[in-house]
């Protein structure tokens, strides 16, 4: 069986805003983004032929460089790789950048497709997206090692400065506010979580998983094969969780 690779995080250089997007519109203003450089890391299996290949819309917008590094020990074929991509801005204006995960050498049709839309606003990269919605979990990890995940359910709602987030950590659910500049979320007061005990896997999951939103942590939309996703990454404590959407009501736990 294939692997199908994850999405480590996006990390935008200097102090700004986050990467990315792909959807056709945006539901919410995310502010402009201070950063000139954005950085797109990704994961795969370079030692069974699988590579990650990116092609833009408009090539005059941006420049992508990219630094592949191996994860594994001793050249073990089928040990992660980590895909990294520097993207630079050039000139004002939108590009899709796309990412096909796929053997070059291979007509078959790629494992993975991700797609995201940037913007360069007076020479700085923004990143556009659907943040407001509901979500359920789809991977979590903690310094680039998955880990066992609980299903997660997620609310985030659009308010003046920022979001009302309302979400399920394991065996608690938890609430609070967090005020978004760019894409770069910070908790606003902390966040109010039920005191409940559980088994202890869900317990252990649920102590990494809410120290996604400990001080600042990165929001992250995208399109990935088709379904929109979110990404929340803390680079504080190496923590991050892939989200997808979800027509689904939120309904909070009693």
């Amino acid at each position: 069986m294939k692997k199908t690779p994850a999405l480590f995080s996006l990390i935008c250089a200097g102090i700004a805003a986050f990467a990315v997007s792909s959807c056709a519109s945006t539901k919410n203003s995310l502010g402009e983004s201070n950063s000139k450089e954005l950085k797109i890391v990704l994961e795969g299996n370079a030692t069974t032929g699988y590579s990650w290949e990116n092609t833009l819309t408009n090539e005059e917008i941006v420049s992508v460089k990219e630094k592949t590094t191996y994860l594994g020990k001793d050249g073990i074929t089928g040990a992660p790789s980590k895909f990294e991509y520097s993207v630079k801005a050039l000139k004002d204006g939108t590009t899709d950048l796309t990412f096909v995960y796929k053997r070059p050498f291979e007509a078959d049709e790629a494992l993975d497709t991700i797609v995201y839309k940037i913007e360069v606003k007076n020479g700085k990269i923004l990143a556009l997206g659907t943040i407001e919605g509901n979500w359920r979990i789809n991977s979590f990890y903690k310094n680039d090692e998955a880990q066992a995940i609980c299903d997660v359910a997620l609310n985030l709602k659009k308010e003046k400065d920022g979001f009302f987030v309302a979400g399920e950590a394991g065996v608690n659910i938890f609430n609070g506010n967090i005020k978004l500049s760019g894409n770069i979320g910070k908790d606003e007061g902390g966040f109010a979580l039920t005191k409940m005990m559980g088994p202890a896997d869900a317990m252990s999951f649920e102590d990494n998983y809410i120290q996604l939103f400990n001080g600042e942590f990165y929001v992250i939309p995208a399109v990935k094969n088709g379904t929109e996703i979110l990404t929340i990454a803390n680079l504080k404590n190496g923590l991050s969780a892939e989200y997808r959407l979800v027509n689904e009501p939120f309904v909070e736990r009693q």
